[in-house]
């Protein structure tokens, strides 16, 4: 029906991971139990790989598939979608241009995730990539995707900008 992700009954949902030419690589299915996340591809294929929405701008490296999907959706920019906080390595390195990155990682007080992000970050400063870490007040919600839903049900069209440390925009600050 035209849905980028399909409702599978009583199973979860089932979300499409892409490379950056649109080719399926896998998927991964939400379920209603844990784990939370399982992946599912083919014969030969990788565990878990990056989901990559190609586009204009400054990409942004999101924590989770689907909400690499929401975020794309509400702030219409490139999105690379890592299915969990240490597979960041999944990441195609090569396609990454114009020397900035936007890191968009839960906000949370988990070590494992911030672990996760420092060594991404390092990982991007060596290859001469400057990375954001984008940031929110965290009664927005935990994952970007909820900081957008939330700032949209607020009457407030998100944008990048908003979420970009040290910037105010919006009919308040973030």
């Amino acid at each position: 029906q035209g849905n980028p992700y399909w409702d599978c009954h009583s199973s979860g949902m089932l979300i499409p991971v892409r490379d950056v030419w649109g080719g399926l690589t896998g998927f991964q299915i939400r379920t209603n139990r844990e784990p939370k996340y399982i992946w599912f591809s083919y014969s030969g294929q990788g565990k878990a790989s990056a989901h990559i929405i190609p586009g204009d701008g400054i990409p942004w490296i999101i924590e989770g598939v689907l909400k690499s999907y929401v975020t794309h959706y509400f702030l219409n920019v490139p999105c690379f979608g890592i299915p969990g906080t240490g597979t960041w390595n999944t990441i195609p390195f090569s396609c990454l241009r114009g020397g900035r990155v936007v890191v968009a990682y839960d906000n949370e007080d988990n070590p494992h995730t911030e672990k996760a992000k420092k060594m991404l970050l390092s990982r991007l400063k060596e290859m001469g990539i400057t990375p954001i870490v984008a940031g929110w007040n965290r009664t927005l919600g935990k994952g970007i995707d909820d900081a957008c839903l939330y700032l949209q049900q607020q009457g407030i069209t998100p944008t990048p900008e908003m979420f970009f440390p040290g910037i105010k925009s919006g009919k308040e600050a973030i």
